[in-house]
């Protein structure tokens, strides 16, 4: 069947792209300088301030280099080829050395060097990459890389449309970790020293204020257990079995959790693989100490998790969720853990172990409030950041394709 072209446009085995534009290999346009690369074993790096590239970017600091211009690189081999979290390409300019795991590219005088960065970025890298067990893309595959290539005026054009909006992330990031670093100085401040206190104590656990109390963690709760040891099937419909992976940045991933038989989870666990809402879910398994509050009904645990049920009206749940989330607290439960290879919390250490607590549950509300308050506006930043990405995702397929074109 014939397509008709649309005015302005063209078919070619790439698909509708603007007349003007132009169909080029990669090795048509850049110049490959992997034979100036060189990696330096760890134990033989000179540190300096001179950035060492991978793959994927920056890893180490050494004292000299091998390129002084403006370059990018193309990642050559490692998993990030395929899962693509980490940059596969990207621009460095100064004093660099560049390990033998990515390639050096110099572009010609008709492709802009931002432009070309990112529609390297843009591109699948599949047909081009061999090795399954280990990716690599080969300095043969990464010549026969096909790019689309308009005028030299409208690639500067379209670079700047993306860096207008990588600057909108970076700016967001910036707000983010301003916003991380606010909430740590207001958990050290909150949760040592309190709201409005004049005097203070000296505790084993630090200087707190007078009114304050130390408490085992046992004697403010109805329960602290784990879960189930033997195996749950996995279901596509039922509750969520939650293990230690699915617990990160301080709350329950259900994205990643399994579900398993209502009819098991009813008939085979018991109370103690069934938090409940409100209860605190810490990992004890592995990566320890991460920390979520439940916040839905009927979903169980398995041994990697423990949980903590407070008793009625004494402790603010938050308020405890983000006291043993504090580094102070983290770093004694880590101290406290067992385990030659992988690490453990044994129960009964984190029911014995001794924390401070505000006296009155009006103070714990307000510094949970405080934080809390906090904490929603790094996620509100992390959203507006996500935005951003996505918004880029969406412009870097319409420009390099000609779908979208910019105004000459």
């Amino acid at each position: 069947m014939m397509v008709e072209e649309r005015e302005g446009y063209k078919i070619t085995e790439l698909g509708e792209i603007p007349v003007e534009w132009e169909i080029k290999r990669l090795e048509d346009v850049v110049l490959i300088l992997d034979g100036k690369r060189k990696p330096i074993k760890k134990n033989d790096r000179k540190q300096g301030e001179i950035p060492y590239y991978g793959a994927t970017g920056i890893i180490d600091w050494v004292k000299d280099y091998i390129f002084n211009e403006p370059l990018i690189l193309v990642g050559e081999d490692g998993e990030n080829l395929r899962s693509r979290v980490l940059p596969m390409a990207f621009k460095v300019s100064g004093k660099t050395w560049v390990n033998n795991h990515a390639h050096v590219l110099k572009p010609s005088d008709e492709a802009n060097i931002d432009y070309l960065t990112y529609h390297l970025e843009s591109l699948n890298y599949e047909d081009y990459i061999t090795g399954s067990a280990q990716p690599k893309l080969n300095q043969a595959q990464l010549r026969k890389i096909i790019i689309l290539l308009p005028s030299i005026e409208e690639q500067q054009k379209i670079a700047k449309v993306l860096s207008t909006v990588d600057e909108q992330v970076d700016n967001t990031q910036h707000l983010i970790e301003k916003a991380k670093e606010l909430k740590k100085g207001l958990m050290q401040q909150l949760l040592t020293k309190g709201i409005g206190h004049t005097k203070y104590k000296q505790t084993e656990l630090g200087e707190i204020p007078a009114e304050w109390k130390l408490v085992s963690l046992e004697s403010i709760s109805e329960k602290i257990t784990y879960g189930f040891t033997n195996p749950m099937p996995t279901t596509v419909e039922g509750p969520f079995m939650i293990t230690a992976k699915d617990i990160k940045k301080g709350r329950i991933n259900y994205d990643t959790a399994r579900k398993t038989d209502l009819i098991k989870f009813n008939s085979e666990l018991t109370e103690k693989s069934k938090p409940r809402l409100n209860d605190i879910l810490i990992t004890k398994d592995g990566t320890l100490g991460r920390m979520a509050i439940v916040d839905t009904e009927d979903i169980c645990i398995n041994q990697s998790v423990a949980s903590i049920s407070l008793k009625n009206n004494e402790v603010d749940v938050k308020y405890l969720f983000y006291l043993l989330s504090s580094p102070k607290i983290q770093s004694r439960i880590l101290l406290d853990a067992g385990g030659s290879t992988i690490k453990h919390i044994y129960i009964s250490k984190l029911a014995k172990m001794e924390i401070f607590i505000a006296n009155s549950i009006e103070e714990q509300q307000k510094i949970a409030l405080i934080l809390s308050t906090v904490d929603e506006q790094i996620e509100s930043y992390v959203q507006e950041k996500a935005k951003y990405k996505e918004l880029k995702k969406g412009l870097m397929k319409q420009l390099f394709t000609g779908q979208l074109r910019v105004k000459l």
